[in-house]
């Protein structure tokens, strides 16, 4: 047999390496391709992570705020997560550690944030509309009764929506307090108990004690258990939820229940952050912004409910008005409900109308009012 000169070997083994080397990387591909087919199968391929920043100055026992990061932030992740090829990282800066209780707004408007719950009663210039509600005492004790009224009232009355526009954010939701608690170091029945106190609060709701004979102090939630501690004032009104998450029932163990649950917190978003947001992201945020408030009021209520059963357990008196001491509170208060209503007729919104509507939709649906206030 014929010996093969070395130049003919070397080029047959070279002829060998070069093919194994190609069906080598042939494997390779067929493998990673049906790896990468396989994890979409599953739907576990690569997604975008988009980054949104959301906060408040409320610390994370309010309700709201725990409603917000429990609901709101995990449904929205779940759907961009289960529906689109994106992924939403929040990053969560309550109890005002991105923006501080009363300036979320602002804070919303610049950018600092993407999204946040701005306090309607600490804003009583920039959202005099929606203040409107914290002028109407004992409107809707009930936040799940309240809420549906509000919410056809959004839609009927645009104007409740198109204030955002002059500080570059929209809305997206909106969180009804648990009932309003009146907390004292003494005892209070009734409105004349009040004639010689002083008595603190965060906005307009302290027209709720006009003409009782005390005196009116401002003065946010977080300030409550010190300042009735120190004497600054002895009574304060406040959401009751929040109001016993931070033990205020201890320097105040006397609470008078019975006031109104009112729209109180607005979720909103920087207009530019959303802007910047894929479509289908977009509208899964505004879809579960709905539904955050539809649903928002029965976990409020539930927890109030909880909130204030710890309370009674603790030691604290809770005294429940009833309609006839209702009724005598506010005819011996300022009409509240006509001042506000003319001055937001003189900016031009239809607020007599809006009152209309909103006081008419309470009582179809059985809910008595306490005085018919005039405007």
């Amino acid at each position: 047999m014929k010996r093969f000169s070395g130049k003919v070997v070397a080029i047959i083994l070279c002829l060998v390496l070069v093919m194994t080397l190609v069906a080598a990387c042939g494997s390779s591909d067929t493998a990673a391709s049906a790896k990468e087919s396989a994890k979409e199968e599953k739907g576990v391929a690569e997604k975008e992570t988009i980054t949104l920043r959301i906060s408040g100055g409320q610390p994370e026992s309010a309700p709201m705020v725990e409603y917000t990061t429990n609901y709101f932030c995990d449904e929205v992740a779940k759907q961009v997560a289960e529906n689109t090829d994106y992924e939403i990282e929040w990053m969560k800066g309550w109890a005002g550690s991105m923006v501080k209780l009363g300036e979320a707004l602002e804070g919303i408007e610049s950018g600092i944030v993407d999204i946040g719950i701005t306090v309607i009663p600490l804003e009583p210039a920039k959202l005099k509309i929606w203040n409107m509600f914290y002028y109407m005492p004992f409107a809707s004790y009930d936040s799940t009764v309240g809420i549906p009224i509000v919410m056809d009232m959004i839609e009927k009355y645009p104007e409740l929506t198109e204030v955002f526009d002059d500080y570059n954010t929209m809305f997206v939701g909106l969180a009804h307090t648990e009932p309003y608690g009146m907390f004292s170091s003494y005892e209070i029945t009734s409105v004349n108990d009040l004639d010689g106190e002083k008595v603190g609060a965060a906005g307009a709701n302290l027209t709720w004690v006009e003409g009782s004979g005390a005196a009116s102090v401002q003065s946010p939630l977080p300030e409550m258990y010190t300042s009735i501690q120190t004497g600054v004032y002895k009574v304060g009104i406040q959401p009751a939820s929040m109001a016993i998450n931070v033990q205020g029932h201890e320097v105040a163990p006397y609470i008078v229940d019975g006031f109104s649950s009112i729209p109180c917190d607005l979720l909103i978003m920087n207009k530019d952050s959303f802007a910047k947001l894929p479509k289908e992201v977009q509208d899964i945020i505004v879809s579960v912004g709905k539904t955050y408030t539809a649903t928002e009021p029965q976990f409020v209520m539930d927890s109030y409910a909880a909130c204030r059963a710890r309370a009674i357990e603790e030691g604290a008196t809770v005294h429940t008005l009833t309609q006839e001491e209702k009724v005598e509170w506010a005819n011996a208060i300022p009409n509240s409900v006509g001042k506000i209503i003319a001055e937001l007729e003189e900016m031009g919104y239809p607020a007599a109308e809006m009152a209309d509507y909103y006081y008419s939709e309470l009582e179809k649906v059985g809910v008595q009012q306490a005085r018919k206030w005039e405007y």
